[in-house]
């Protein structure tokens, strides 16, 4: 009973600091989802309040670099201002906290310009503890590699090509993926069949 009081006292600093990283990370989480908001609202002046007094923008297709959040607060103005349609999006797909108060996140935005394409980016961007709030510190933006052909886009599902078999005491499902002549799509054909024979069955 001693030794597992011991071991549990050693790791409860552990457990301790896994909460806290969790924390943490859903902290940031939602500062990003609120920024996303407030640049949705086209307020300059909110979606400034989310920079440090020295945060820095860099776009690395035109190599432009924003430096300080009063700059930042121009820019977000004149956008909102020329285009009051614009719409944001963004995911954050990896969020690593660098030490207890440096947070750097991996992820990707999609902006919607009234009639244009939506334009895609990759960012990386460094977010720091200051008080009770984490503030962007940094943000790179790069433009999301687009493939050039239909087939390229699909190849990292190829290892999908074949026949597969789901089957339970009641039900089977086979499955047959396939790619079309010219390369394009890749379709599935599937069969369900109960007891009773087959169910249903389709393409897509």
């Amino acid at each position: 009973m001693r030794s597992f009081a011991i071991t549990a006292w050693l790791l409860l600093p552990c457990v301790f600091a896994g909460s806290v990283a969790r924390a943490d990370e859903a902290a940031v989480r939602k500062t990003l989802a609120d920024f996303v908001d407030v640049f949705n609202q086209k307020d300059a002046d909110k979606v400034a309040s989310f920079w440090t007094e020295n945060a820095t923008h860099t776009d690395r297709e035109t190599g432009e670099r924003t430096e300080g959040r009063d700059a930042i607060r121009a820019d977000f103005t004149k956008v909102f201002s020329e285009q009051s349609g614009i719409k944001l999006t963004a995911r954050a797909d990896r969020i690593k906290l660098v030490t207890p108060d440096v947070a750097s996140v991996d992820g990707q935005t999609t902006v919607v310009q009234s009639e244009a394409d939506p334009l895609d980016s990759a960012f990386t961007a460094i977010l720091v503890r200051q008080g009770d709030k984490w503030l962007i510190d940094s943000i790179d933006e790069s433009a999301v590699a687009i493939p050039a052909t239909s087939t390229s886009a699909l190849r990292k599902l190829e290892w999908l090509v074949g026949d597969w078999v789901d089957e339970s005491d009641d039900v089977k499902v086979k499955t047959t993926f396939r790619w079309s002549a010219n390369q394009a799509f890749l379709l599935r054909s599937f069969t369900v069949e109960s007891k009773e024979g087959i169910t249903l069955e389709g393409t897509q």
